[in-house]
């Protein structure tokens, strides 16, 4: 959905997108906190963020995940909740991308016909 930029409405008018993403790609905890939440801070300028909705989830390799560790998001007083699988566009997608719980589901659809 989009106005012309010099239209009166153009400042009114604010972007609802179900399944937005942010990724952001960083070497350090204290950087992935700060990315993400500048990130989401900058989002929540241009459209409206659910934030009961809202996960997060830290994709890598097992020792690096397991080096970061969870993130503290909080954004308006809200927690962001950190989660170990989540579905996204209808795959379900794990830390290390593995791919087995989306597997798995995708057996039991089959399997169920």
């Amino acid at each position: 959905m989009g106005v012309p930029q010099e239209s009166i409405l153009g400042h009114l008018v604010h972007l609802y997108a179900d399944d937005a993403a942010i990724s952001v790609t960083v070497d350090s905890n204290d950087e992935l906190q700060r990315a993400m939440e500048g990130q989401l801070r900058s989002a929540m300028a241009w459209m409206i963020v659910n934030l009961n909705k809202t996960k997060c989830m830290t994709f890598g390799m097992r020792t690096t995940i397991n080096k970061l560790g969870c993130l503290d998001l909080r954004i308006e007083d809200s927690q962001i909740e950190h989660v170990q699988k989540f579905k996204y566009l209808g795959m379900i997608l794990d830390p290390v991308l593995s791919f087995k719980d989306h597997v798995s589901y995708i057996r039991s659809k089959v399997g169920s016909k």
